[in-house]
């Protein structure tokens, strides 16, 4: 539906198998040549006053990852590798769907009518291709995880320096994560509430602004600042707090497949979001590579190879992302403990020493899916497969075997 690439979006991040599918898609340098330069987080009292800090690192258990990219960076840098070899159709969109045993006909808003071999619903969490193949509402295979985060860019201030800063009170979160080159700032309000939730989501964008100014207002530290510019913003996304649960990724007639949080969104709270669309897009192509001419074959193979990946990305424990938004001050001055308690082991070496002494409840914890489920689950530390007709991808750019 947009007239060009979409240049808005905040901070998003790769790890482990979403570094390797980016290495495999030839793009891996490219990313790493736009990151965003954030050299970790700062958890905050209202004084803007250390609770605790928490350096970049490239564990999937580091809230600041190695690869932070604008989403907007993101998109140009795979629209540069593909512009040239693929066909880009802006200012449209598809209003329907035909499906035959060998083809399927796209209808778009245009009124021009197209045969592919093949559709991919790549549109996102409230994807409205996937409500035109599968039958469902665009609100029926999404799972609430009562919240949702407000984002946009604010101007870059001299206090943002080059650390995100992310400030607990109850019932709200408010994170700042600074792009010191570009002189700006992404502001993020978090918030769970479920009845609120589901009003605020549906709501025309001035109406949201207007009640996210009534809710998040009386918090001081930066938030007269940030909302000072919630107004006029332009890129201004509110999004829900979900994941996306389908039982198949293809339609009964096989010639439309989702992918990345059309398909099966972790959720932001599990940071793997970016990583599982790039996983997903890498294993559909080397399914369709490797069943070339078979479409039935390849999407069986899909769900065959993408959906442990998955299943471990979907993990969560039991409360979250509640018990990291308590909705009150007790819960709350609980929390600022466990951070504070978290930054003192990390920064003494207590924690990798506690790792140690624990490691046969760790090993217990990972094989229920408890410990790593807190940072998007295990999936964050998967190697990929490499299909045996695209071989030569696993080799990065310096030609060294990964």
């Amino acid at each position: 539906r947009s007239t060009s690439i979409r240049i808005e979006g905040q901070q998003i991040d790769l790890v482990g198998p979403g570094i390797q599918a980016a290495r495999f898609m030839g793009v891996e340098q490219a990313i790493r040549k736009r990151t965003v330069h954030d050299d970790g987080l700062r958890v905050v009292d209202v004084n803007d006053k250390d609770i605790g800090r928490f350096p970049v690192s490239d564990s999937v258990n580091s809230p600041v990852r190695e690869i932070e990219i604008l989403r907007g960076d993101m998109a140009d840098v795979f629209y540069q590798a593909s512009k040239d070899d693929t066909e880009y159709m802006f200012d449209d969109s598809i209003t329907g769907l035909t499906e035959k045993d060998d083809r399927v006909t796209v209808r778009l808003a245009s009124g021009v009518e197209r045969d592919f071999d093949l559709v991919v619903a790549a549109d996102g969490l409230g994807s409205r291709t996937r409500e035109l193949a599968f039958g469902k509402s665009k609100e029926g295979y999404v799972k609430s995880l009562k919240g949702y985060i407000a984002t946009f860019m604010i101007p870059w201030e001299p206090q943002d320096e080059t650390w995100s800063r992310f400030h607990l009170a109850a019932g709200r979160n408010v994170l700042i994560r600074p792009d010191k080159a570009r002189k700006q700032s992404g502001a993020y309000l978090c918030r769970i509430n479920d009845n609120e939730t589901d009003e605020i989501v549906g709501l025309p964008q001035a109406e949201q602004k207007a009640l996210l100014k009534k809710i998040f207002s009386g918090m001081g530290w930066e938030i007269p600042r940030i909302l000072d510019h919630i107004d006029a913003s332009e890129t201004f996304y509110l999004l829900r707090t979900a994941q996306v649960k389908m039982d198949s990724w293809s339609n009964d007639k096989g010639r439309v497949v989702v992918l990345g949080d059309a398909g099966y969104a972790p959720s932001g709270v599990t940071g793997l979001g970016t990583t599982a669309a790039l996983v997903g897009a890498y294993m559909l192509a080397g399914c369709l590579t490797t069943h070339r001419g078979d479409i039935k074959a390849a999407l069986e193979a899909y769900e065959r190879d993408m959906r442990p990946f998955v299943n471990k990305a979907q993990v969560l424990l039991p409360g979250v992302p509640g018990v990291a938004n308590p909705q009150t001050e007790a819960g709350t001055t609980a929390l600022r403990l466990v951070v504070k308690t978290a930054s003192f082991a990390l920064s003494t070496g207590v924690l990798t020493a506690a790792m140690w002494l624990f490691t046969p409840l760790q090993f217990i914890g990972n094989k229920l899916g408890i410990v790593k489920a807190a940072f998007g689950g295990s999936a964050g530390e998967e190697k990929l497969r490499v299909y045996e007709k695209m071989r030569g991808i696993e080799e990065s750019v310096d030609r060294k075997p990964v």
